[in-house]
């Protein structure tokens, strides 16, 4: 046990020579920014701001603000204007501790998506 009392001025200064105690690692994004839309008679409507997460053979997750509609048919614009357009159904829709949603899709055939679309 230290028996001298340290000034606050002096013991701040000591802190700092080792550095700081543990910094943080800067961030990367998790996924990739998509749009999404429901279709409702073959027409998109406002389209909401997502994370596409993954994406596979087997279908793909969203990271949404909002739960959406099991079933229910969405266009999906991968990254900004001119970025790829998908057809997707909603397979699951869960929500998470922080308030956002988990979203579980599989696309579309075209055929299926161009149908659903006229």
């Amino acid at each position: 046990m230290w028996s001298r009392q340290w000034p606050a001025s002096q013991i701040d200064l000591t802190a700092r020579c080792f550095g700081p105690v543990e910094e943080e690692t800067p961030s990367r994004p998790l996924g990739t920014i998509a749009t999404v839309a429901r279709r409702e008679n073959g027409i998109a409507q406002r389209g909401l701001s997502v994370m596409l997460m993954t994406r596979g053979p087997r279908g793909m997750g969203l990271r949404c603000p909002i739960g959406l509609h099991v079933g229910g048919d969405y266009q999906l614009q991968i990254g900004t204007a001119g970025g790829e357009v998908l057809g997707i159904r909603i397979t699951s829709s869960r929500s998470r501790p922080d308030g956002s949603y988990d979203i579980g899709a599989v696309e579309l055939r075209a055929e299926i998506f161009s149908s659903v679309a006229a």
